[in-house]
């Protein structure tokens, strides 16, 4: 059963033992996957109440990230999304990679323009434009730039090697 946000204090003593990375990123791959199946907002409400419970490492925000194709029509409830807001601003706290931030941002503040529109958007469709907002990685390094780090790896074993072989007097 989901804990309801009139019953939400019980639900944030729950939570709060959950500690682990490991568990955090299991609950939420499993919250995620249950969203699929709601069929009331007041589902919707209180799983993105119990998503927002929960502590976000990067480990769990990726998670999050991608299965949002299990909850991106449900952004367009204004409830569902300020609970989606509030994660993202829980998890500028705790996570480093600006750029995974950014992204989770975007795509929420995407799903939720897009879904709040006419509705004649298919799920197909959006999730095929929210692809063209993921952030390219930085670009790889030049060749030059590989050579030189390969050289200095090259010179530090092989010092390494030269005073192993130092005869013993």
């Amino acid at each position: 059963a989901v804990v309801s946000t009139q019953s939400g204090h019980y639900g944030r003593d729950l939570f709060e033992f959950i500690d682990k990375d490991k568990q955090a990123e299991s609950l939420v791959e499993k919250l995620c996957h249950r969203s699929r199946a709601t069929r009331s907002d007041r589902q919707w409400h209180d799983l993105s109440f119990c998503l927002s419970l929960l502590s976000y490492s990067e480990r769990s925000l990726k998670k999050l990230l991608e299965n949002i194709a299990c909850y991106h029509d449900k952004l367009a409830d204004e409830e569902v999304y300020s609970n989606f807001l509030l994660i993202a601003e829980k998890a500028r706290k705790t996570v480093k990679t600006e750029d995974l931030l950014n992204d989770f941002e975007t795509k929420l503040r995407f799903c939720h323009e897009k879904g709040g529109g006419d509705g004649t958007a298919g799920t197909d469709e959006i999730l095929s434009q929210m692809k063209e907002l993921i952030i390219k990685p930085p670009p790889v390094p030049t060749t030059k730039q590989t050579r030189g780090r390969a050289r200095r790896k090259k010179k530090e074993k092989s010092t390494d090697c030269d005073s192993a072989l130092i005869p013993l007097l």
